[in-house]
């Protein structure tokens, strides 16, 4: 959807249970185009099965180098980050954030960690707890401002 208002395209959305039952109708034609998290393509593309066209994240994967991203192909505001992280209710105290918090950066800098992200088609980008807070906010102003632009029926 964001996707084909930014950029003017004339498509038909086709549902799907989830992105892995798209792959085996993209290899055999009877779908043109997908957006798939690059953990369900992963093997598809790394067999020429299928072939990635654009990244929608905010920087180039360092899985697919070679893949520009929407925005360097002109439509930034259709950029798409996927993303977990960890919220804790109202009132927690500041210490046991900030202890979850440097417990999570020690677990996402590891080796194993980043090597299992990886495998299963993710990167990790871990924010302190007041980077995510200004990530939340944007992405929130930026949702908002696309859904502005969608018609309204």
């Amino acid at each position: 959807m964001m996707l084909k208002t930014v950029a003017g395209l004339q498509a038909l959305h086709v549902s799907y249970k989830g992105g892995p039952p798209i792959v085996p109708d993209l290899i055999n034609g009877a779908v043109k185009v997908a957006i798939l998290p690059s953990n369900v393509a992963l093997a598809s593309l790394k067999s020429g099965k299928l072939k990635a066209l654009a990244n929608t994240g905010d920087k180039r994967s360092a899985m697919f180098p070679d893949v520009p991203t929407l925005a360097e192909q002109g439509y930034g505001s259709a950029t798409v980050v996927s993303w977990q992280g960890f919220h804790v209710p109202t009132g927690t105290p500041g210490a046991i954030i900030r202890r979850i918090a440097q417990a999570t950066g020690e677990a996402a800098s590891t080796g194993e960690v980043k090597t299992r992200i990886a495998n299963a088609g993710g990167e990790i980008a871990f924010l302190d707890t007041e980077e995510f807070k200004r990530f939340l906010s944007e992405d929130e102003a930026r949702w908002k401002n696309f859904m502005k632009t969608i018609p309204q029926k």
